[in-house]
């Protein structure tokens, strides 16, 4: 039988711990979930007899000041375990961030007049698509047609971007860096 401490988070154990963590924070107003699941125990813990209680992992986002932090939830004792300021790296991106992104750059001025310098100024014909990013280093795509070659260089974080398309038939494809 699996132990109930590696299973995921109940409705209940969701909104115990968003509870929690929500009396836990300075400015429970300004707080955003980014991630909140189950947080397994060691193994080696359980492996020895130990039996730690279930617990829950919240990512926060504060919308006050920017900062995120990791929280340890124990869901018996309805208390906080474990607090940290992520000093590396980021939360993922909100939801609301996703969905209120494209209005945000539609009313900077300065894309109104990027667009209209290029004689759009109708902005409910544009359509913006907020994408994540990857911290990937590099990544490198290389994808062959029968009558057309596609590749890809992107070096995440370094600014620099490659593509290249051909219309050569089979035999006389090469890769991009060839």
């Amino acid at each position: 039988m699996r132990d109930a401490r590696f299973l995921p988070l109940t409705a209940d154990e969701i909104t115990a711990a968003a509870d929690i963590v929500r009396a836990a924070v300075q400015r429970p107003e300004s707080i955003r979930f980014a991630a909140l699941y189950a947080h397994e125990p060691d193994k080696r813990a359980l492996r020895d007899g130990i039996a730690p209680n279930r617990e829950a992992r919240a990512l926060l986002v504060d919308r006050a000041d920017g900062t995120s932090w990791d929280m340890i939830v124990d869901l018996v004792a309805l208390s906080v375990v474990r607090s940290e300021k992520v000093l590396a790296g980021a939360s993922p991106v909100l939801t609301e961030e996703f969905m209120t992104i494209g209005a945000r750059i539609k009313e900077d001025p300065r894309y109104q007049a990027a667009l209209a310098k290029r004689g759009i100024t109708d902005l409910t014909l544009v359509q913006i698509d907020p994408w994540a990013v990857s911290n990937v280093p590099e990544v490198n795509i290389y994808i062959q047609w029968p009558t057309l070659q596609f590749g890809v260089l992107c070096p995440a974080l370094r600014g620099r971007q490659r593509l290249r398309a051909s219309h050569r038939g089979r035999r006389g494809n090469r890769r991009p860096d060839d």
